[in-house]
């Protein structure tokens, strides 16, 4: 018979098995296999459970996409971490390493019309912690338009030819100036040498044949001197010789 009176039981309530996943955040290129990922899990909406771990890491430094990365020590913590049970201190995830970018700056050069470039250089910054040019499968060359033959005015020094499986490369621009020679001239009266002078004569890279040197001594200078200022046929117009064309 009921009697209307209230009845009491016991029951259990057993915790909710957890389960922490990551999600990968692409980095660029910095050397190292550290990582960072974003942690999420199934636990029940309003619930306070932090989430945390210990290492985040990918398989190997190189730049790349899809990149494995383990994650480990995981652990949950928060008013409600006691309602649950977790079911793996590891969790792994995809991520892409992109290349980090080193700026390629040639140096800037002055000379004088008529002489040789120097040596051209440069610099390459941006690299990480740790790495230099030898961490490139090809170092960068520098080059320019200017050459012996150029006149006076300003010209690009660029650089290209860099290789490098972890970096890209912004290649920048140098100058070379050349200068107008001022220095001293030599002026050789066109009554003292009434001949045509033939390229064979004036000889291109710095010298001049045996008639002209001949000329040039009785200046008190030198054949290569006046070569060295006036290197070519067409340069040796401004010093009165009665040149080819002239």
């Amino acid at each position: 018979m009921l009697t209307g009176q209230p009845v009491s039981d016991t029951a259990n309530i057993n915790t909710r098995n957890i389960t922490v996943s990551a999600t990968g955040i692409d980095k660029t290129y910095d050397g190292t296999l550290a990582e960072s990922v974003t942690l999420s899990s199934n636990k029940v909406a309003g619930d306070t459970v932090n989430l945390s771990d210990t290492s985040e890491l990918f398989t190997n430094k190189n730049v790349g996409n899809g990149k494995t990365v383990n994650v480990t020590g995981i652990s949950i913590s928060g008013a409600d971490a006691s309602n649950y049970t977790l079911t793996s201190a590891s969790a792994s995830t995809t991520a892409n390493i992109t290349a980090a970018e080193l700026t390629v700056q040639p140096d800037s050069f002055t000379r004088l019309q008529a002489h040789a470039n120097p040596t051209l250089t440069g610099s390459i910054t941006g690299f990480v912690t740790g790495e230099n040019i030898t961490f490139l499968g090809a170092v960068p060359t520098f080059s320019t338009t200017a050459d012996m033959s150029s006149i006076p005015g300003n010209y690009a020094i660029t650089a290209s030819g860099g290789v490098a499986g972890n970096y890209t490369f912004h290649y920048l621009t140098g100058t070379m100036t050349v200068d107008a020679y001022t220095g001293p001239s030599f002026v050789i009266p066109n009554s003292t040498f009434d001949r045509d002078y033939k390229t064979a004569d004036v000889l291109a890279e710095g010298g001049c044949s045996t008639a002209m040197s001949s000329h040039v001594a009785n200046l008190g200078a030198s054949c290569g001197t006046v070569a060295g200022l006036v290197p070519t046929v067409q340069r040796l117009r401004h010093v009165n010789l009665n040149l080819p064309g002239q």
